[in-house]
């Protein structure tokens, strides 16, 4: 009875971890590399789609966000949320940046890059950093580079107009020659 008991408990304990190795998505649900059909397979119908892009809205902890997932020939290379909300009270644009922040932070640990970027450096000490935002005193970039991943969540104030997204980029060869090239194509069309 003891060993049915004990071999029961070892299933438990091994479940969360094969299922966790059968779920090895590099976001959400989805894989770098994945195509169109693919990722509408797992996400669902997309509320717009373009040749190179598919447009979804998503909530994430009670905010809404506009998600973009880029594709360059048919392969999922990067996924941008912004944030899909005009605020009139701009310092909610911050508490939404201070609890993405965080949450990837639990997710990632600390960023590997934590820049404060404060417009005016006399400032500093003058204002928190929540009101030198409100006053476009000061802009938030946070980036963490993972294995197959680079992160970058940004928040930044011009002209009384807040910007928040965050964006997750293969950073996989094959994905980077990919938006590199396509990168320099846009550069060339536009000159």
């Amino acid at each position: 009875m003891k060993k049915v008991i004990l071999f029961i408990l070892v299933l438990l304990l091994l479940l969360p971890i094969t299922a966790n190795a059968q779920n090895d998505s590099d976001f959400r649900n989805l894989n770098w590399g994945m195509n169109r059909q693919e990722i509408i397979e797992v996400e669902g119908k997309p509320i717009d789609e373009f040749d190179d892009t598919l447009v979804y809205q998503v909530t994430i902890g009670g905010t809404d966000y506009t998600l973009y997932l880029s594709l360059i020939e048919n392969e999922l290379v990067r996924a941008i949320y912004g944030n899909s909300n005009d605020y009139i009270d701009k310092n909610a644009y911050y508490d939404d940046f201070t609890s993405i922040n965080n949450s990837l932070e639990d997710l990632y640990g600390k960023p590997d890059t934590s820049n404060d970027n404060w417009r005016d450096d006399n400032l500093k000490g003058i204002y928190s950093k929540e009101t030198a935002f409100q006053l476009g005193q000061i802009d938030f970039l946070r980036i963490w580079n993972l294995e197959k991943t680079k992160i970058v969540h940004s928040l930044n104030m011009k002209n009384f107009e807040a910007t928040h997204y965050f964006a997750y980029t293969s950073t996989l060869n094959k994905h980077q020659n990919l938006i590199e090239e396509e990168s320099k194509e846009k550069t060339s069309n536009q000159l």
